[in-house]
């Protein structure tokens, strides 16, 4: 990708740069200036953002997220960015991850979690992690919804005291 096509590509930190320098006609998205505006957009929050946030795009739901989602992925981290939510996510997928995103994306309504065991391999064994989320459908210009962006806060260390 050239600096002038991921140009709108915005963001400080790692994950900005990351982002930007991605491969992503690799990928289901395809290259960066192909991207329809509804994705650049919500690209552009999540990485500004301070907040942990995560975005799953398309059908196999590609990953984007920022520099405060990355101690949620561990050592899933830099591999996450640009693969498949299922891949990336495939311990608690089939239970847990997967239906919320196709009920998300089914229904076009958000839904959200407090202080949710999420039981997560991030670092080569699985661990009882807690957190606060909301998964929010991002749509298309045809009102369809394209996205699905996870807003999310881990809570293990206060859930557990």
């Amino acid at each position: 990708m050239t600096a002038a096509s991921g140009s709108f590509i915005t963001g400080g930190g790692e994950m900005g740069t990351l982002t930007r320098n991605f491969d992503w006609a690799r990928t289901p998205v395809g290259p960066a200036e192909s991207w329809p505006q509804n994705l650049r957009t919500a690209l552009s929050i999540l990485l500004d953002s301070r907040y942990a946030m995560y975005l799953a795009w398309g059908p196999t739901f590609v990953e984007f997220y920022n520099d405060a989602f990355r101690p949620i992925l561990g050592a899933k981290h830099p591999g996450a960015l640009g693969s498949s939510s299922i891949d990336t996510w495939s311990e608690i997928w089939p239970d847990f991850v997967g239906p919320l995103f196709l009920k998300v994306r089914a229904q076009g309504e958000a839904t959200s979690l407090e202080n949710t065991l999420v039981v997560l391999n991030r670092f080569g064994y699985l661990e009882e992690c807690y957190f606060t989320f909301c998964y929010s459908p991002v749509r298309d210009e045809s009102g369809t919804v394209a996205g699905v962006l996870v807003t999310c806060m881990e809570t293990s260390a206060r859930v557990r005291q």
